[in-house]
């Protein structure tokens, strides 16, 4: 069997068992548009590259975040992704730290269109300190051509801050969440700190920790909503070990939340840090849409969705993907303001990764049949942003042995 024919047969076992009943599922089928790939050479079988970070520049240009490593050093990229062709952007002056390499920078567009881009940089580790970087900010004016002197997002001891996410604010400014162990590293905690825009420059306001046992490798997410509403989406410790998904939602551009709520008590019992975050959107009716893995009480890997209502109530989780003849794995999410959802996530067989879409077009109530985007025998990472003009921007890496090529698909989700 071929590769492009075993991919063919995949997604014709992915929609034969779909999980979640769809309604009019045909209607709700997605159109994949052209793909742009940009080729990051490898020497031998070295290509140290990050995931891709994403964002949509309000004229509809995709913007893609990238850390590499190469013979020059470390370094965070930003990538504008024009019809012309690739314009790379470096950064960061000073080297990411050595275990930075599989966090992505955070992207996020403000209503103003100014880009905002989030790293760790390399600090000096005092004796008996494993990790220790500072998180920093940066933003930009134009696109993501050039970038202001970045901020330090931090302020206390050399640990390690990263596993970050960042939003922009309704006034110009900036949130940024992250994990945190400065209390112990037993003690790890989600922290938040604002920043407002004044004359053009971001100031730091205020930081703080906010409630839970939070899971010390799971990416958190953040995403700003109408009316000031911005959310907090990771994962939790509770008792037993339990690795549970928590919503925080604040009503005032991040100057308050309410206490982190258990989206679903999943069960998933685990003596480690999966290093499995969750994905969190806004529409435009304030409706929050989650997704996220989990393997529950039966150890059984899953991807989930979910939706809290406006007025706080959390529907019970779709699961969108359950194993099958593949494990899924690695979930992105993103909504429109008309509440379009598309959700991307990896799956894998021993020998494939390959990254597939389900999209919605009645605010998360039911999803058409999963969809497979790659064409490589590997491909992997996937991040989606929503794009101006009410359809998505998926982006993943391949594998294209002796490169890695990250590539970057436009999805229509229009109403057929």
């Amino acid at each position: 069997m071929t590769a492009r024919s075993g991919l063919r047969s995949l997604a014709a076992v992915l929609v034969a068992t779909l999980v979640v009943a769809a309604s009019d599922a045909a209607a709700q089928e997605l159109s994949p548009g052209p793909r742009r790939e940009l080729v990051h050479p490898g020497v031998g079988h070295e290509i140290h590259l990050s995931a891709p970070s994403l964002a949509v520049l309000p004229d509809g240009t995709p913007v893609l975040g990238l850390g590499r490593q190469d013979a020059s050093g470390r370094s965070v990229s930003v990538v504008r992704v024009e019809e012309a062709g690739f314009v790379t952007t470096r950064v960061d002056s000073t080297a990411l730290p050595a275990d930075a390499i599989h966090q992505p920078p955070g992207l996020a567009v403000g209503s103003d269109g100014a880009l905002l881009a989030t790293w760790s940089s390399a600090k000096a580790k005092p004796e008996g300190v494993l990790f220790a970087s500072d998180l920093r900010l940066s933003r930009s004016r134009d696109g993501g051509r050039s970038f202001a002197p970045p901020l330090r997002v931090n302020d206390d001891r050399p640990i390690s801050h990263s596993f970050e996410a960042v939003t922009a604010l309704p006034d110009g400014g900036a949130l940024v969440a992250w994990i945190d162990s400065r209390e112990g590293w037993e003690k790890a905690r989600t922290y938040v700190a604002r920043f407002a825009l004044r004359d053009e420059t971001l100031v730091r306001r205020d930081e703080r920790a906010l409630p839970g046992d939070t899971c010390v490798c799971c990416r958190i997410a953040a995403a700003a909503g109408p009316a000031k509403r911005v959310g907090l989406f990771w994962r939790d410790v509770y008792p037993g070990s339990v690795r549970d998904m928590v919503l925080a939602v604040s009503a005032d551009a991040g100057a308050d939340f309410a206490a982190p709520a258990r989206v679903h008590e999943d069960g998933w019992s685990l003596e480690a840090c999966p290093h499995r975050g969750g994905a969190l959107a806004f529409d435009g009716e304030g409706r929050t849409h989650l997704a996220w893995y989990t393997e529950g009480a039966a150890a059984k890997p899953s991807v989930r969705y979910a939706r809290r209502a406006g007025d706080g109530s959390l529907s019970p989780p779709l699961e969108l993907a359950a194993g099958g003849d593949g494990v899924p794995d690695h979930v992105a999410l993103a909504a429109t303001p008309d509440g379009r959802v598309l959700v991307v996530y990896e799956a894998f067989t021993a020998v494939r990764r390959w990254i597939v879409v389900r999209g919605s077009r009645d605010g998360g109530a039911s999803f058409g049949p999963p969809q497979v985007l790659s064409k490589a025998v590997k491909a992997f990472q996937p991040a989606v942003a929503a794009a101006p003009d009410g359809g998505f921007v998926v982006a993943w890496n391949e594998e294209a042995f002796p490169t890695l090529r990250t590539v970057v698909q436009r999805i229509d989700a229009s109403a057929r």
